[in-house]
């Protein structure tokens, strides 16, 4: 990921958040915010990272973003999308790392 990415660690983070708040039982909107929230942001760190000739970070990240899609639904029991959530959220943070390693080292 480059500075002319719009997405910052912060961001990563609070997707990151947004994922381990949705093992909780909450009302249904919330996991509906949470899936378009994911394929917004999975997709567009999908398209960076192909840009960037990334294919194993952008092909996780296409994956993720089609798990959380909104408009066709994937229906698991409330366990699998724990897991999935929890898998999600250390991935969000991984990428958050990544975005601020880079940008650490494109500065110094």
């Amino acid at each position: 990921m480059h500075q002319e990415t719009a997405i910052n660690k912060y961001v990563c983070w609070a997707v990151a958040v947004m994922l381990f708040v949705a093992v909780f039982p909450l009302p249904y909107g919330y996991y509906t915010l949470v899936r378009i929230v994911c394929t917004a942001f999975f997709g567009y760190l999908a398209y960076v990272n192909f840009a960037l000739s990334r294919p194993m970070l952008a092909s996780s990240c296409v994956l993720f973003s089609i798990l959380f899609q909104p408009l066709i639904k994937v229906y698991f029991v409330k366990e699998i999308w724990v897991f999935f959530d929890v898998v999600a959220a250390m991935f969000a943070l991984f990428l958050g790392v990544q975005i601020d390693r880079l940008r650490g080292d494109r500065e110094s």
